[in-house]
């Protein structure tokens, strides 16, 4: 699979998963979470499921440690 191009705003489900290095399952598991220091916003479109590199950015930033 290619890696995603940072440039790029929406990413694919797989797209996500290898710019967070986070599983799939796992990405899909933060899209679906009550837990808001793990939940990552997505855009569904039926079965298909992106992410917004904005959102994915900010996730990071909340997992920082000092």
């Amino acid at each position: 699979m290619p890696k995603p191009d940072i440039e790029q705003r929406y990413f694919t489900i797989a797209e996500a998963s290898e710019y967070l290095r986070k599983s799939v399952s796992s990405l899909r598991a933060s899209a679906n979470t009550q837990d808001p220091a793990e939940f990552i916003p997505s855009i569904r479109d039926g079965r298909l499921i992106k992410f917004d590199r904005v959102d994915l950015d900010a996730y990071m930033e909340r997992k920082k440690t000092a």
